[in-house]
């Protein structure tokens, strides 16, 4: 099942019509449509199909191979090629989720539940080989298309070794069927935080902060890490460290309160009180050395006390 589901995503070729569903892609993957376990990937005037059949101009180029595009990045790819070439992230959100249960047939480790925007962001934030596979348009940040810059075919040869290299650990990871595995939540995603990563640095000031911190505090606090690699790297500074604290939220290590924002692990512990031995004994017996008494005097104690 796998192996057909690899096969769905056309990776071993790639067709130079920048429209998804275009004819030079139907020529190139008819082998691999039929080889789909979902009829509709084999219908042309299907949505199914083009989905399929999306390409991103990094995989026209052979810039990056097919397989490391997960079947939600192609989605998104479809999406803003069937809408001539920008789309908004409410057009982006609804497309996903009205086609999920088809994304996950491409995908059997996507989960049930419905993407969000959370997800949606983490998703057009990836980079491959140090290039975004989607940009925002400047004047119209809520507006995104594919990134179909050419800077890295002008770039030298000794420049392309270099991003090669930064890129290894990434594409190995990404190697085979792994690599269409998604983050499901973002705490799988923060669960791969690096220790220089933005969002590392972000969760390590905050932990100075002892009483917590405001998030402009924060943010000014962490100017020095502004453009370090990590997720949401398309936002501004300030909102790039919002979204980090509430992704750390939804995993428990940060919490908010009244505007004020701390670590899980800051929160002081209240001071354990360490009980005697004559603390479990009767009122009665905790003035008296009871390794010292008879058992005469021990009963008398005893008797006078209950007779008291």
């Amino acid at each position: 099942m796998g192996r057909r589901r690899k096969n769905a995503r056309g990776g071993r070729h790639a067709g130079e019509d920048e429209q998804c569903g275009s004819n030079s892609d139907a020529d190139d993957d008819s082998d691999d449509i039929g080889g789909f376990d979902d009829p509709r990937a084999s219908d042309p005037n299907t949505i199914e199909y083009k989905i399929v059949h999306a390409k991103h101009p990094f995989e026209k180029r052979k810039f990056i191979e097919s397989k490391v595009v997960t079947p939600s990045q192609r989605a998104i790819t479809c999406c803003i090629q069937t809408n001539g070439g920008w789309a908004s992230e409410d057009v982006l959100l609804e497309f996903l989720q009205k086609n999920w249960g088809f994304i996950g047939k491409m995908n059997i480790k996507l989960p049930n539940n419905m993407p969000d925007t959370r997800i949606l962001h983490i998703n057009l934030a990836v980079k491959k080989k140090n290039l975004p596979l989607f940009v925002q348009d400047p004047a119209k940040p809520y507006m995104w298309t594919v990134n179909t810059s050419t800077d890295y075919s002008q770039i030298s040869d000794k420049s392309r070794i270099i991003l090669s290299r930064r890129s290894q650990e990434t594409d190995q990871e990404n190697d085979g069927e792994d690599s269409q595995k998604e983050p499901e939540t973002l705490e799988e995603a923060y669960r791969k935080d690096k220790a220089d990563s933005f969002e590392a640095h972000v969760f390590q000031t905050l932990k100075t902060y002892q009483d917590g911190t405001t998030l402009e505090q924060l943010a000014e606090a962490t100017k020095q890490y502004e453009g370090q690699p990590g997720l949401f790297q398309l936002l501004t500074h300030i909102r790039r460290v919002r979204a980090v604290l509430i992704a750390k939220k939804s995993t428990n290590d940060v919490f908010e309160k009244n505007g004020i924002w701390s670590c899980y692990l800051n929160i002081p512990k209240p001071p354990e009180t360490v009980r005697k031995e004559s603390d479990f004994l009767p009122p009665c017996l905790r003035s008296v050395n009871i390794t010292e008494l008879t058992l005469d005097e021990f009963y008398n104690v005893l008797k006078q006390n209950r007779a008291n």
